[in-house]
C-alpha cells in the first residue's frame, strides 16, 4: 500500500491511528498512535528496548483513518533484515 492511498480504492489517508509491531511470540516491540502520513519522525528504527533487533518476521497491526472518516485495519507480517 503506498502511503496515501488505501489498498480499497483512491481514499486519501488523513492520519495513522495506532501502529503495532509484534515478536514472532507476541510480544509488543513497538507502537505509535495518532500520528501523519510520511512523517519520518513518527517511524520505528528497528530497535527494541534500545537495541537493534536481528533479522526476523514480526507482526504488524495498522489502524489508518481516512479524509471521509471511514477506518480500515490492516495486519500482516513483514520481514526484518
Amino acid at each position: 500500500m503506498r502511503c496515501g492511498q488505501g489498498g480499497d480504492g483512491n481514499h486519501s489517508i488523513a492520519e495513522i491511528s495506532n501502529i503495532e509491531i509484534y515478536a514472532r511470540s507476541g510480544e509488543l516491540v513497538w507502537k505509535q498512535e495518532s500520528f501523519p502520513v510520511n512523517d519520518p519522525n513518527f517511524g520505528w528504527d528497528g530497535t527494541f528496548q534500545g537495541e537493534p533487533m536481528t533479522s526476523q518476521i514480526l507482526g504488524y497491526f495498522v489502524e489508518v483513518i481516512y479524509t471521509d472518516g471511514k477506518t480500515r485495519v490492516f495486519k500482516g507480517q513483514l520481514t526484518l533484515i
